[in-house]
């Protein structure tokens, strides 16, 4: 089936050049990504390509060795939008003539890159945030984690990245019962977006770390409930017997203002979570920077986003 998408009235027709414009700018209007390799400084692209960057659009800019007459709307691009348009840099470009295959391919895998990048984080998910692994892996000896440390391995620190990293590779997030009520394994995850949990992260001078580190997988809400997440039931310590003992893993400690968690919005699932379980397209993960969010594109083609500071 063909969708024909027209800002012409039925019978109407105008002349060439302005429906040559009015083509051009439908184009860029449905685009998610503008890859631009040559445009002149006065053509219709130039201002289409500004309008883009300003409605948070992926514009990338092919940048040649030398701008000149055909390149000239490249470069008043780069510069009036440097901040939001993405040069790509080729010393295989040149005026005049097709970009070369290298180019191309060059050009695709930063266009993916970018649409791999989830620039507004979506609703209606729960993420589960990683922290730092102090000590051995699990299933890792302690002698194993001294190794490690000695030759110096590339995740032999295990920040909170690695161990994302470690949790996709596994395909699995392990429940833990350590910080928990009811010596019941569960996976935790917060409903608040990125950006309210940087805001209510806070030093635990008893744990020694932060309450959170920006680094995550964020899961469809409805996904979970259907695998059995819910909600943290918060109350006083009084609460806790009140509770039917199939309900205790739920609890969490809440009596202001010493002890106040409710902010965070938890829900939480028992036993071990596979990755496996969801559609991987549906999937966000959640970093700090972009060069990490371009290495979990690159070794696991996931869609990520960057938390804002």
């Amino acid at each position: 089936r063909t969708i024909l998408i027209t800002p012409f009235p039925f019978n109407s027709l105008l002349e060439r050049k302005k429906r040559m414009v009015l083509r051009d700018k439908i184009i860029a209007m449905l685009s998610n990504t503008i890859a631009i390799a040559a445009i002149r400084n006065r053509g219709n692209m130039v201002n289409f390509a500004q309008e883009a960057t300003e409605t948070g659009k992926n514009v990338l800019v092919l940048r040649p060795e030398k701008f000149d007459h055909q390149t000239k709307g490249n470069q008043k691009i780069l510069q009036i939008s440097s901040e939001k348009a993405k040069a790509i840099e080729s010393h295989e470009f040149y005026a005049g003539r097709s970009t070369s295959r290298a180019t191309t391919r060059s050009i695709k895998k930063t266009i993916e890159k970018s649409e791999k990048i989830v620039k507004t984080f979506p609703s209606g998910y729960l993420i589960h945030f990683t922290r730092q692994c102090t000590g051995p892996w699990p299933g890792q000896s302690y002698s194993e984690y001294l190794e490690s440390l000695v030759e110096n391995h590339p995740d032999a620190y295990h920040t909170a990245f690695e161990t994302l990293r470690r949790i996709l590779r596994d395909g699995r997030i392990r429940a833990s019962s350590k910080m928990y009520r009811g010596n019941i394994p569960v996976v935790s995850f917060t409903e608040c977006f990125p950006e309210k949990i940087m805001e209510i992260t806070r030093w635990n001078p008893a744990l020694i770390r932060w309450t959170f580190e920006p680094y995550g997988i964020a899961f469809p809400k409805k996904a979970l409930i259907d695998l059995g997440a819910k909600p943290v039931l918060y109350g006083k310590d009084s609460d806790y017997k009140k509770l039917p003992r199939d309900k205790r893993y739920l609890f969490q400690l809440h009596d202001p203002p010493e002890k106040s968690w409710e902010q965070e919005k938890e829900w939480r699932i028992r036993d071990d979570l596979l990755i496996d379980k969801f559609d991987p397209t549906e999937l966000v993960v959640v970093v700090k920077h972009r060069e990490e969010a371009e290495e979990i594109i690159r070794e696991f083609s996931m869609k990520t986003y960057i938390v804002r500071r």
